[in-house]
């Protein structure tokens, strides 16, 4: 990309999107210093703690949680892009460097891009998404051990998170990025990334990645384990597109009626 991009790493919680963030120091891109490490990610979050407040606040104000299985009405919206959560979002987005590619993470992006999308347009910034998905079984085994959260619930989380952070994105340049693909194959997974957004890849960035971060005993619940089967389906229809050069193709009418039917099961209006 010739002009400085904003990177927002999507994908629901538990999905990768920690790892995935840390590699973007691979191809250059600015994480930031957060780690915000925890027992249940050692290798830390890798989340600003500003964007994860602000987006709790966001939730807030619609009687919403991370962990809320309902749609985010667009009226809600509206009301907080003017409310005074807008002005704080845009001094967040100042203090970012604008000198080099910089990326934010926290799964609620994926739920909040009607916020976040017109404030980075208001901004002019030019803004790239990368959409993380892990097998929503996994995902629902890690919740459980973690929260114990009901599988039903966690499967419903993640139709949620993955079919808003598609449809929510339509229009923005964006990849859907494998984490299990990830660790099986990083650096084949980094340089289709980089393909995407004609970036280069870090060869000593790289080697600490692979030899200082990857750890195969940290992925955890690789097997498979109603909504789980909706959260099912709709990955076996997503999986092909990680391996495409992009996702500018991804709402095919095939898919969008895949997502929206997956969003009706698993929170009903």
């Amino acid at each position: 990309m010739d002009s400085k991009t904003l990177f927002l790493v999507l994908g629901m919680h538990r999905s990768g999107t920690s790892a995935v963030t840390r590699a973007l120091r691979t191809l250059g891109i600015d994480i930031g210093q957060h780690t915000l490490a925890r027992r249940d990610n050692p290798r830390g979050f890798f989340e600003n703690p500003d964007v994860v407040d602000l987006n709790t606040a966001l939730l807030a104000k619609m009687s919403c949680q991370w962990d809320t299985v309902r749609h985010l009405p667009s009226e809600s919206f509206r009301d907080l892009l003017a409310s005074d959560l807008f002005a704080r979002a845009s001094r967040l987005i100042d203090t970012l460097p604008k000198d080099r590619n910089t990326a934010i993470k926290d799964p609620r992006l994926s739920r909040l891009l009607p916020f976040w999308r017109p404030l980075v347009q208001h901004k002019k910034t030019t803004t790239a998404c990368i959409i993380v998905v892990r097998n929503p079984s996994a995902v629902a085994a890690s919740l459980f051990v973690r929260d114990r959260m009901p599988e039903d619930q966690a499967h419903a989380l993640w139709i949620l998170y993955t079919a808003e952070a598609i449809l929510l994105s339509a229009g923005l340049p964006r990849i859907l990025l494998s984490y299990d693909a990830l660790m099986d194959n990083p650096k084949q997974e980094l340089l289709r990334l980089a393909h995407a957004f004609s970036l280069p890849l870090l060869p000593d960035e790289f080697r600490l990645f692979q030899e200082s971060f990857l750890d195969q005993s940290l992925r955890h619940h690789t097997e498979k384990t109603s909504r789980r089967d909706q959260a099912e389906r709709l990955y076996s229809a997503l999986t092909p597109l990680v391996h495409t050069p992009d996702a500018q193709g991804l709402l095919t009418p095939r898919i969008e009626r895949e997502l929206y039917a997956a969003l009706a099961h698993a929170a009903p209006q």
